[in-house]
Parts: structure tokens; C-alpha cells; sequence
């Protein structure tokens, strides 16, 4: 087990290093988890912690999307800072999103640290 621990905090070590961060919460939802699988072999989890609700997220950031419209739901508005004067926020009723890079921080040194 100690050579597994090792291998997994060394895989979730590197997927920290190398996940984009804005807010921190994806960083902070990636942890390892060593379970038994039901054929009795020990076995690890290293990535986003299915109880936190970045989870979704996690996927997007780690397999990219298309570029796809955001559009308020919940609220009348959608609110964010201002990243042309960094100052206030800006308004909006829908945004375009032009879709993100995949980053495979997950898998990128599965065969580096195995």
C-alpha cells in the first residue's frame, strides 16, 4: 500500500502544479483516495472530490469545451469583476464563452510516475 500512497500523492502533487487556477476551488477539490476494490486489490483516486460540487467543472477543465452561450438562470443578470478597468463588476443577460483548451491534468503523468 505504501507504494501506491506514494505513486497517487506524486500523480495528485502534479495535477495540483499543473491545474489552471482562477478561484482555487478545482485546486482545492483534488485529493487521492485509497479504496479496496470489490475484487479485494487496493486501489487509488486521485482527482476532484465527488462530494464537492466542482466535480462537473473538473471534467470541462480537464476535457475542454466548445464554444457555447452562458445565460443567466437564477438570476436576472449574470455578475462578474471587471476585467478591463479591474474595478466593479459588469452586467450582462447572456456571454459568450469561446470555449476552453483541454488540460489533461489528471492523466498527463500517469505514464511518467508508473
Amino acid at each position: 500500500g505504501r507504494w501506491l500512497r506514494r505513486k497517487a500523492t506524486m500523480i495528485e502533487t502534479l495535477a495540483k502544479i499543473t491545474v489552471g487556477v482562477d478561484s482555487g476551488a478545482l485546486l482545492r477539490s483534488i485529493d487521492t483516495m485509497l479504496t479496496h476494490h470489490p475484487s479485494g486489490d487496493l486501489m487509488a483516486r486521485v482527482g476532484a472530490n465527488p462530494r464537492d460540487r466542482i466535480t462537473g467543472y473538473a471534467l470541462i477543465h480537464h476535457e475542454g469545451s466548445r464554444p457555447h452561450v452562458i445565460r443567466a438562470r437564477n438570476a436576472k443578470y449574470l455578475r462578474f469583476p471587471n476585467r478591463k478597468t479591474g474595478q466593479g463588476w459588469v452586467f450582462a443577460k447572456e456571454v459568450f464563452h469561446p470555449g476552453t483548451a483541454p488540460n489533461p491534468f489528471l492523466t498527463r503523468f500517469l505514464r511518467e510516475v508508473f
